[in-house]
């Protein structure tokens, strides 16, 4: 069964106290409905036309000549308001779906122009929106805004936006490594504020799925999961997914949609005093597999998702195009020390060394003290990719005796000059995609 939403809740009675922020409906799809309302009022009151257009002027606190437009069918728009007061003064507040039904076009009545299409009904498309909103969204009276690291989730928000509204939003750089869609439009703010029950300003620890989607279909609630793990899941050079958020409430909505999926995870407690988290543990070839389908296609953790379960597959023709796409699909950001791209340009200057002798090149070349310990870990991840590329060889060597017994085995890595070897992660548009972000000063 569809979920149809009430379009009439989107007037707010309180905020919307005056003729020009009113929300308003296109005659042309309404009036058919509204001028049969206009009539019955008239037949059960026993009241002319013009009696009704004083009642509503009164009503709904406009001028004569206002109220005889809109009685008339002389506007261009109806007010919702305007609708509302003609279901209750026929008593056929029933009706009011048979009007929502017909409206595919809304706009506020406040200059400058912007005419919004309209979802009558809970859709896959909404669902992401929603659950991205709740990673990554914030919402201010009319004013939206959301951002992420990833350029390729705000192209499928964007897409998702088009969609469904029929806006079309463009795509800044917030900071030197995030992007951002931002815009006011009091229509798209009332979905997410009055059918989706999202709060205006500073989202609660006790955030999670809208009980309209909750309470919906396996695919809408995964939907909201897509879009949620999009903006809010975390999948870098280490092959592993992870969640840590806020809102515990939050955390346990998208767990009960991976076990719904049959989607492995690991379930934590409190990583802190602050956050809750999830993660999926290393990810191999079929484990990717049943990750990816929680991930909307083509975007950058899609991606890399499914490079871990079908390998890279793209061909470079050469080191720069390599490096290129290395830079770009493992960037540098505040989580990591080195990346990719400047570990196989380590290799490549020292000829050949095992992991150590990297680890202190790297430390040397970024003025830190070590590179042991936590960071020391991550470079495995680094050296797995780098293997995967073939843009680097591998051998065992047996180093000076243990202190107890036997002798040490390690693996040395020497760069690979054979272009034509070498397989990379397949991105498509990756050079529009991964350029810096264009700084704006503010949002």
């Amino acid at each position: 069964m569809q979920r149809q939403f009430d379009l009439f809740q989107l007037h707010d009675h309180f905020l919307d106290n005056s003729p020009k922020k009113w929300i308003c409906a296109d005659r042309e799809e309404v009036w058919s409905e509204v001028n049969e309302l206009i009539h019955e009022i008239m037949r059960i009151r026993n009241i002319s036309q013009r009696d009704l257009s004083r009642l509503i002027a009164k009503k709904i606190k406009i001028s004569i000549v206002s109220s005889d437009r809109l009685v008339y069918g002389r506007k261009d728009w109806f007010p919702i308001v305007f609708m509302e007061l003609l279901l209750e003064l026929s008593n056929q507040r029933k009706k009011k779906w048979e009007i929502i039904e017909k409206i595919s076009h809304l706009k506020v009545s406040q200059p400058p122009l912007k005419i919004v299409r309209t979802p009558k009904y809970l859709n896959s498309n909404l669902c992401k929106i929603a659950g991205a909103h709740t990673a990554d969204g914030t919402l201010s009276k009319s004013y939206f805004c959301i951002t992420d690291g990833d350029k390729l989730n705000l192209v499928a928000f964007q897409k998702w936006l088009h969609s469904e509204f029929g806006l079309n939003m463009e795509i800044h750089g917030r900071s030197e490594n995030e992007w951002a869609i931002r815009f006011s439009n009091k229509i798209f703010a009332r979905y997410l504020n009055k059918l989706f029950k999202f709060p205006n300003g500073k989202k609660f620890e006790t955030t999670g799925i809208p009980e309209i989607i909750k309470h919906s279909n396996k695919d809408f609630r995964t939907s909201f999961a897509i879009g949620a793990m999009g903006f809010e899941a975390g999948l870098g050079a280490s092959p592993e997914v992870s969640l840590c958020v806020l809102s515990k409430k939050f955390r346990d909505d998208l767990a009960e949609i991976l076990k719904e999926n049959n989607i492995p995870f690991v379930l934590g407690g409190k990583s802190s005093s602050t956050y809750w988290r999830f993660w999926s543990g290393n990810l191999q070839k079929e484990k990717a597999q049943e990750w990816i389908k929680i991930f909307e296609p083509n975007t950058e953790k899609w991606y890399k998702l499914n490079d871990l379960a079908f390998g890279f597959t793209a061909k470079v023709n050469s080191y720069d195009e390599a490096i290129k796409i290395l830079e770009g699909v493992y960037p540098k950001n505040s989580s990591n020390k080195v990346i990719t791209a400047e570990v196989l340009s380590v290799i490549k200057e020292m000829d050949e060394g095992h992991r150590y002798k990297i680890e202190d090149t790297l430390a040397s070349k970024n003025g830190l003290k070590s590179y042991g310990g936590k960071w020391g870990h991550s470079l495995r991840h680094h050296l797995d990719i780098l293997k995967e590329t073939k843009m680097i060889k591998v051998r065992r060597e047996r180093f000076e005796p243990k202190k107890s017994f036997g002798t040490t085995v390690r693996e040395v890595y020497s760069y690979n000059p054979k272009i034509e070897e070498w397989v990379l992660p397949k991105r498509e548009l990756l050079k529009e995609v991964h350029q810096p972000p264009l700084m704006i000063n503010s949002i």
